[in-house]
């Protein structure tokens, strides 16, 4: 079968799938599915296997299905036989046109061999482990890698989320990537590496739903300098209609720490005229907007938490009537008449592994019909096993297919066992931290940089990145020069423009000043947005600590078209220096500041002879957002 470049061949047993950029080969007969070779087509690298090793074990000829992708982004083939301990057994491998990856998909097992890929002989290999972090509310390091050479004479174990196999002296490269919910990866995913084969294994429990799904392994050739960038570009592809949406800015009431209390319809209204005053797309009702109580909440104590709000209360998620007494009705009307739509808090009942997943569901569809909602922030959430998974996920695509994908879920990983990073990619964005001024522990260089950070390996596109009112609770910092009264508003949402900027806060309780300012960021921000959602956001620069120079470049599919977005934190320097976009023969760019807090004392030269650009931001925790295109590409389009 082919489609797109991209084919699936089966022929005297051996099973292929490739496009032009790579081919992965496997034997498979009647005993099982044996791994082979990975030919990287465009760097000419081939890994090849001798006998191979045996990824699934059969008792019988398996029947080979192929199709195309559900998004038609691709194929797909499905491998259907009994395993040699008499259960029935199904793998899936997908292949997506015109980018280097595959996606591997075994049976369940308490372990087992998940990939194995040979080395290329007489080859000096760097071997890189990465692992991302959720679980924020008790953590501020998000990304952590480890780099090891893989020595001949022995086997090297590393743990972690996405590998990287570098052979060093020709730039060839491997990367592995088990697709779970984060706190699997945490309990036994490694790669053993030797001087013959790498070889990534797994541990996953058992699962008595029979929905339940197992967890794709990513793979992916080519050269060692694009790699990551390329696998950025597989994610937002295998989040399907999710990444075709505008990144979008929204507001949440919860991030002035007056949890339920501030709740009522007065409230609602001011935070809905204020929205459309600055520009945002939606006000989002934290929790308190319903009639059943939370243990999050400073008006009752004893209230539930991560499930069993049923039992609590049947009529758990009806509109509270005190807070709310003609409903949220006319307080959608008065959204949508302003242009600015409605977003509510929303925790599954997580108790018995989900059970009420049908009625959530139910639920939450009604909440869209009723009311138009869109954005459902999801919180509460404990995954204890596949079973919880598998029910999880059919609540989730269950909505998604009720209302035509209409609904964004922000999946909130701040703690508990959540979905992680890799796992339910099409499905909405990434609700990444809980930070307070009223705690002093939020601070403007830890959220940039932990977006940095996470921008590396992620699409920025797929996360929300919190901005807060920056006049709250300054006593708490004294006269540290990186507290967050020191930066102005537009720097702070500046931070997070090149993901979903969340203003963390009630609106109603901003001053002028701050208003004024996020008023002019956010109508540059709207205009522009559509090409970032498209875009490659790359960190470029140092990485923040506070007093870094560091940023983002952000390509546009558009040849010689861009985006720098810089920040000169709390140094002396105030000159950052940067690859020059573009091919390094074409003609240098031309670049328009488009916004800063340093009025003009900035800068941005791309006609040097250096094969550099040159950036000068003339103050301390300044920021500089400009748009460059080539010469002979024409008029600016937004």
């Amino acid at each position: 079968m082919e489609w797109k470049g991209c084919y699936i061949r089966y022929e005297k047993e051996r099973l292929c799938i490739g496009n032009e950029l790579f081919e992965r080969s496997f034997r498979l007969d009647a005993s099982g599915l044996y791994a082979q070779s990975l030919t990287d087509k465009r760097g000419g690298c081939v890994w090849q296997g001798a006998a191979g090793a045996c990824l699934c074990g059969a008792d019988a000829a398996p029947r080979l299905q192929t199709e195309n992708l559900p998004d038609g982004d691709g194929l797909r083939a499905v491998l259907t036989f009994e395993r040699r301990c008499g259960a029935p057994a199904e793998i899936s491998l997908s292949v997506r046109a015109a980018l280097p990856f595959y996606t591997l998909r075994l049976p369940d097992a308490e372990r087992e061999l998940l990939e194995e890929i040979a080395l290329p002989k007489g080859r000096h290999f760097r071997v890189r482990a990465v692992r991302l972090f959720d679980q924020t509310d008790g953590r501020d390091t998000l990304v952590q890698e480890e780099s090891r050479l893989l020595w001949t004479g022995g086997q090297l174990r590393m743990n972690g989320t996405l590998f990287f196999v570098e052979d060093y002296l020709n730039g060839a490269a491997l990367l592995l990537l088990r697709e779970l919910p984060s706190y699997r990866a945490e309990q036994g995913d490694f790669l053993c590496a030797d001087k013959n084969r790498v070889r990534l294994m797994g541990r996953v429990g058992t699962c008595a739903d029979d929905a339940a799904q197992g967890y794709d392994v990513t793979v992916g050739v080519g050269a060692a300098a694009e790699l990551q960038t390329l696998y950025k570009a597989y994610y937002q592809r295998q989040r399907g209609e999710s990444a075709k949406r505008e990144t979008f800015c929204l507001s949440n009431t919860w991030g002035d720490r007056n949890q339920d209390g501030a709740l009522n319809e007065a409230f609602v209204r001011r935070e809905i005229e204020r929205a459309a005053d600055l520009g945002i797309d939606a006000v989002q009702l934290d929790d308190g907007w319903q009639q059943g109580v939370t243990a999050n909440s400073c008006l009752q104590k004893n209230g539930a938490w991560d499930g069993g709000y049923y039992q609590a209360d049947n009529d758990f998620w009806r509109v509270h009537p005190d807070k709310f007494p003609n409903g949220l009705a006319p307080l959608a009307a008065e959204a949508a008449r302003r242009g600015v739509a409605l977003g509510l808090w929303f925790s599954p009942d997580s108790a018995d592994d989900f059970a009420n997943w049908e009625r959530d569901a139910d639920t939450l569809t009604a909440l869209w019909q009723a009311y138009g909602i869109r954005f459902f922030k999801l919180d509460g959430i404990r995954l204890e096993n596949q079973t919880a998974e598998a029910r999880y996920r059919k609540l989730l695509d269950a909505v998604t297919a009720r209302t035509d994908g209409a609904v964004t879920f922000n999946l909130d990983i701040t703690a508990g066992r959540r979905t992680g990073y890799f796992w339910h990619k099409e499905h909405g964005t990434l609700f990444v931290e809980n930070r307070y001024t009223d705690w002093g522990n939020y601070w403007p260089h830890n959220t940039l940089k932990n977006l940095w950070q996470l921008a590396r390996f992620l699409p920025a596109q797929r996360l929300q990145i919190e901005v807060l009112n920056n006049r709250r609770n300054v006593e708490v910092y004294g006269d540290d020069p990186l507290a967050p009264a020191a930066y102005s508003a537009d720097y702070l949402f500046a931070v997070a423009m090149v993901a979903n900027p969340l203003l963390w806060m009630e609106l109603s309780g901003l001053a002028e000043e701050e208003q004024a300012s996020l008023r002019e960021i956010l109508a540059v921000w709207r205009a522009h947005r559509r090409r970032f959602s498209a875009a490659q956001v790359c960190p470029v620069g140092e990485s923040p600590d506070g007093a870094a120079l560091t940023g983002f470049h952000v390509i546009c599919d558009r040849p010689g078209a861009g985006y720098f977005l810089l920040f000169r934190e709390y140094t002396d320097r105030a000159e950052i220096t940067l690859p020059l976009p573009g091919e390094p023969d074409g003609p240098a760019p031309r670049a328009t500041l488009l916004c800063s807090n340093c009025g003009q004392d900035v800068s941005l030269d791309f006609s040097s002879a250096d094969g550099l650009a040159h950036a000068h931001i003339g103050k301390k925790r300044g920021y500089a957002l400009w748009q460059y295109e080539a010469e002979e590409s024409g008029e600016k389009t937004k």
